[in-house]
């Protein structure tokens, strides 16, 4: 099966584990994450891929759901595939 690789800049929550004043800009917020991997599900509400992908078993790993709503930017990326 021909798997399309993605490139996909989204924004990720964050955690900020230390005591920290109230309010500070320093409390979390959103990361900015760039994540390649193959695009094994779409629908309107996310999307799924995987880090690793065996083309010869079509086995996949490390598989990421990713809540549309947070994708900044997403592209196509060429690859050889066999």
């Amino acid at each position: 099966m021909k798997m399309k690789m993605l490139y996909v800049r989204w924004l990720d929550s964050a955690l900020n584990s230390r005591w920290t004043r109230v309010p500070s800009e320093d409390s979390g917020g959103l990361s900015e994450v760039k994540t390649i991997g193959f695009l094994l599900f779409e629908d309107k509400h996310h999307i799924q891929i995987a880090q690793s992908y065996d083309e010869d078993n079509s086995n996949c790993d490390s598989i990421l759901a990713i809540p549309k709503a947070v994708i900044q930017e997403k592209r196509v990326l060429k690859y050889k595939n066999k």
